[in-house]
C-alpha cells in the first residue's frame, strides 16, 4: 500500500486579449510541492524487472510559462510559447525507505528545463480553387532531460528541435 500524494500549488498569472482580440498575450508563474510524490521505480521479480508504484519522496516545480498570438491581417496567424521549469527532489526514500534531502536539488525524471515554440498559419483563397488553403509550420524545442531520476549521462534525453509543416484544403463552409 502507498500513501496518498498531496500537493500544495500556488499560482498567479495575467490573461490578456489586446487589438479587438487580434493580439493574446498570457504569463503565468507557479510553484508546487508534492508529499508522498508518486512514481514507479524499476524492480527484479524472479529474473524480471518490472515497474511498481511507491511514494518516491517529496519533490517541487517551480516556474513560469508564456503564451502569445497574434491574428494578422491577410488570414496569417502567429503563435509562440514559453515554459522554464525547475523540478526537482526534495527528500527522497532511500534503499530502506527512509526519506533523505542527500538527493536533493537533483532534476526530476521527463522535466525539461526549457521549452519553446514558435508557428504560423496562412489561409488562403485563391479564386481559381473552390475552397480554402491552409499553410501551416511549427517548430518546437526542449532542452535535455533525463529518462529516470538522477543525473546519468546515460539516461540523458538530448535536447530537441521538432520542425512541422503541412498544407490542407477545406471548403468556404468549413465541410471538409
Amino acid at each position: 500500500a502507498i500513501a496518498p500524494e498531496t500537493v500544495d500549488s500556488t499560482e498567479g498569472g495575467v490573461k490578456t486579449a489586446f487589438m479587438d482580440n487580434r493580439v493574446i498575450l498570457n504569463f503565468a508563474v507557479f510553484r508546487a510541492v508534492y508529499e508522498n510524490f508518486q512514481a514507479n521505480n524499476f524492480d527484479t521479480l524472479n529474473g524480471v524487472v518490472i515497474t511498481r508504484l511507491t511514494n518516491a519522496g517529496n519533490v517541487s516545480t517551480t516556474g513560469l510559462e508564456l503564451d502569445w498570438l497574434i491574428r494578422a491581417d491577410g488570414g496569417l496567424t502567429i503563435n509562440g510559447g514559453l515554459a522554464v521549469t525547475d523540478a526537482q527532489i526534495e527528500e527522497f526514500r532511500d534503499a530502506n525507505l527512509v526519506l533523505s534531502s542527500t538527493r536533493r536539488g537533483e532534476r526530476l525524471a521527463l522535466s525539461p528545463r526549457f521549452k519553446a515554440s514558435l508557428g504560423a498559419n496562412y489561409e488562403w483563397e485563391p479564386e481559381a480553387v473552390p475552397g480554402i488553403i491552409h499553410l501551416n509550420g511549427q517548430v518546437s524545442y526542449s532542452s535535455d532531460q533525463f529518462s529516470d531520476i538522477g543525473e546519468n549521462p546515460l539516461l540523458r534525453i538530448p535536447e530537441t528541435t521538432i520542425v512541422d509543416a503541412s498544407i490542407g484544403i477545406s471548403d468556404k463552409q468549413d465541410r471538409y
